[in-house]
């Protein structure tokens, strides 16, 4: 600061010294909002059979999907891979392991930048016009789309019967083989789903995704089998157990 504007500061009164901190502070904390606003809530539930939104919140808002951007990814990954490895797709779909996701993309034939690009063109296919993907994880805030689009990916996602299977996993143990010595000692670790509350919950669940970011706020996608088929898509939720209260809310009108 020039030395002529910190002896003007310097002779200021105290008062108006601490309504500058305080208009300061006040200034600081606008910034902050603005950068981490809370995300727009938004959901639909979708009855596949009959075609048609039974219930919805701003179905149309663009927002960005974090996570759930992994049943894209999974399916990507399963229609152009011969050899399917079947932890990388139990640590991306049950764990939802964002390294999972990265070892896909690079194993892809062209790489990364071909696999996210195959992302894409398979969305442009399904007809989606609002959905595009920067990443095969969700952590970019610029894999957007909205409730309405991502009923149609959860809709595709529930063809895979692998999807199926291991996304609606609550928990699995995995066997490590580590050699010690010269010989080799298997170990267990368990893989615990980031849905494991609703999927122990109910037991008709046959599709299940979760997504976090603070841009993304809590994400849920699901499949809910009963008399009919149901998808449920959740955008922006501020908690897992206000994103649990919402998804059992729109359990509860299946009928």
């Amino acid at each position: 600061m020039p030395r002529k504007m910190s002896r003007v500061r310097a002779s200021l009164p105290a008062p108006i010294k601490e309504n500058m901190k305080r208009l300061l502070t006040v200034l600081i904390f606008l910034l902050c909002v603005n950068v981490y606003a809370r995300p727009s809530e938004a959901y639909i539930l979708y009855n596949v059979d009959e075609g048609k939104v039974v219930a919805s919140k701003n179905p149309n808002d663009v927002a960005s999907v974090a996570s759930l951007t992994k049943l894209m990814t999974a399916m990507v990954y399963l229609d152009t891979s011969k050899n399917v490895d079947r932890r990388l797709l139990d640590r991306l779909l049950i764990r939802s392991d964002n390294h999972a996701a990265m070892q896909i993309a690079k194993k892809y034939p062209g790489g990364y930048t071909a696999f996210i690009r195959a992302m894409n063109d398979k969305a442009i296919k399904m007809g989606l016009v609002n959905t595009k993907y920067k990443d095969p994880s969700g952590l970019s805030p610029n894999n957007r789309s909205t409730v309405t689009e991502y009923v149609k990916i959860v809709v595709e996602a529930d063809k895979y019967a692998i999807i199926r299977e291991i996304s609606s996993t609550a928990e699995k143990r995995i066997p490590i083989v580590k050699r010690i010595k010269q010989k080799k000692k298997t170990y267990y670790k368990t893989l615990r789903n980031t849905n494991s509350l609703l999927l122990n919950e109910y037991d008709n669940i046959a599709l299940s995704k979760t997504g976090f970011t603070n841009t993304a706020g809590r994400c849920l996608a699901l499949v809910v089998e009963g008399t009919k088929k149901h998808v449920i898509v959740i955008f922006g939720e501020p908690t897992p157990t206000k994103r649990a209260d919402v998804a059992r809310e729109l359990i509860s009108m299946i009928k």
